[in-house]
């Protein structure tokens, strides 16, 4: 007899169950993996039902599938005598498939809509949205389309609510589909288009009238309007993508044909500063330092905060006689934190061997300057760039 088995994937941290099966010879036919094969960690087989069971594999980051190394399963049958078959197998381990998200899509009879209808979470993005044609009955409106990005696109030509089914499918294959609804209303002249902020970056969101959000966030637009945000994030910044109306990370394209919000998402990244501060004195005994070395200080920023490393591997000459002739060459690493909220620079601590510093100053661009003061005496200037 012989053996006809292609295993179907293994979701990952999903049960799995998959049976192995045969054709000819007598049943019932009974399996046993085959001496020198190993099965994938974490799988069995149970002999009597030929099934394979165990639990889909934890997939790292980044990872979207893995594929077994091959292992031998044998199969006997029931006849005198008996005949055995082998089926050499890999087991493959994927992601789960995307979950639809329903989105309400609003229009306006007789105007050209341009709406949200649904989004997706899990799986493996990018995605990509269709209607589902294999399903009866669940074709959009007449009047529309679904885009690859989830929207409906179309003029309605009568007042309702419709329902109807879009799929979603990752880059991987995955597939997910379910029910979503677009409500058509009656025409108005004039619409809001809101912007909101999230996150815990900062940034601005403008379009080329009416919106300037900072200041500006909700504006009245003629239905029928193409309105295009764009978002920029401040320095620290980045923009992590649209949600509500638009979104992705590009430009978001709004037709206003009723009242719409968009939220534009930043979130911190870290800003490296890197420069040094020079001494200028006193030291000890109103001596001054000798100016041959350089502090070098690396800082990392995310949202206010500061923190990083201050590097006198150059040497600072620290002297203490009278005559300011005797002194010592000092060199080592410490730890430098602080807070940067807007140009301010405040709370500036730094720590090297057994010393401490304080300071503050001023951001002026890509430059930040401070003035900095040793517990026990002494001061200096830091000057450092923005990377």
């Amino acid at each position: 007899f012989t053996t006809a088995t292609v295993l179907p994937a293994a979701v990952s941290l999903q049960p799995y169950t998959a049976a192995i099966t045969a054709t000819g010879g007598t049943l019932p036919y009974s399996c046993a993996v085959k001496a020198g094969s190993v099965l994938p960690a974490g799988y069995s087989l149970v002999p009597n039902t030929c099934q394979i069971t165990g639990t889909g594999a934890l997939l790292g980051g980044g990872t979207t599938k893995t594929i077994s190394a091959p292992f031998t399963i044998t199969v006997t049958d029931s006849a005198t005598p008996r005949s055995t078959a082998d089926l050499t197998l890999h087991l493959t381990t994927v992601l789960p498939a995307p979950v639809l998200v329903a989105q309400q899509g609003s229009c306006m009879v007789g105007i050209a809509c341009n709406t949200a209808v649904a989004g997706a979470t899990g799986g493996t993005p990018p995605y990509y949205f269709s209607s589902d044609s294999f399903f009866p009955g669940s074709a959009p409106p007449i009047w529309g389309i679904v885009d690859l990005n989830g929207r409906l696109r179309g003029t309605p030509s009568a007042q309702g609510t419709f329902t109807f089914r879009v799929c979603v499918v990752d880059l991987v294959g995955g597939k997910n589909c379910g029910p979503t609804s677009v409500t058509v209303g009656p025409a108005v002249s004039n619409s809001t288009l809101t912007v909101t902020k999230s996150g815990a970056g900062s940034g601005t969101v403008a379009a080329a009238t009416g919106i300037a959000c900072g200041a500006t966030c909700s504006a009245t637009y003629a239905n029928g309007t193409s309105v295009t945000l764009i978002a920029t994030a401040a320095a620290g910044s980045a923009f992590s993508g649209w949600s509500g109306a638009c979104s992705g990370t590009g430009s978001c394209v709004v037709t206003m044909n009723s009242s719409q919000t968009v939220t534009a998402a930043f979130s911190p990244v870290p800003v490296t500063w890197a420069g040094t501060w020079q001494w200028s004195g006193p030291g000890y005994n109103g001596c001054n330092f000798n100016d041959g070395g350089a502090f070098v200080m690396t800082l990392t920023q995310s949202g206010t905060s500061l923190s990083g490393t201050v590097d006198n591997a150059a040497g600072i000459e620290w002297r203490w006689d009278d005559t300011c002739a005797v002194g010592r060459i000092e060199t080592g690493s410490g730890t430098a934190s602080g807070t940067l909220t807007g140009t301010a620079l405040s709370g500036l601590s730094l720590q090297f061997g057994g010393l401490s510093f304080t300071g503050s100053g001023t951001l002026s661009g890509d430059s930040l300057t401070a003035n900095i003061v040793r517990s026990t005496g002494g001061s200096g200037s830091l000057m450092l760039m923005r990377q």
